[in-house]
């Protein structure tokens, strides 16, 4: 069956949810276990961009080889999925403004999160 509603989509992290605190939060646990300082909600704003590899190669005070990255990023991940529900809120407004949109257009959510956390988060909120 064809539809004629056109579907609008939104980006997840950054766009309709704030998300950086929980991200700042698991990124600092896992510096934490490999002695490194740990970093502030701007820098890891910062860090974003590229996936979560980057993410923590670019948090680790001297980066690291790619096998040490995702040693890094398996704790990071781990940590992330415990407390991504602790601070992560919608922005001011979205929640009306998906209700609103909804109503003439189809909704879709992209992230590069993982399927998982992008489904939990977007039900959730």
């Amino acid at each position: 069956m064809k539809s004629d509603k056109k579907i609008v989509i939104f980006d997840l992290d950054g766009t309709i949810l704030d998300t950086i605190a929980d991200l700042a939060a698991a990124v600092n646990y896992a510096l934490s276990l490999y002695n490194n300082p740990q970093r502030t909600v701007d820098e890891v704003k910062s860090f974003i961009g590229n996936g979560s590899l980057m993410l923590i190669r670019r948090a680790l005070q001297n980066g690291g080889d790619d096998e040490f990255c995702k040693e890094v990023r398996t704790h990071f991940r781990a940590e992330y999925e415990r407390r991504m529900l602790d601070q992560t809120a919608p922005y001011e407004g979205i929640p009306e403004a998906l209700e609103t949109i909804s109503k003439r257009y189809m909704v879709a959510i992209v992230s590069n999160k993982p399927d998982k956390a992008t489904k939990l988060l977007s039900r959730e909120m």
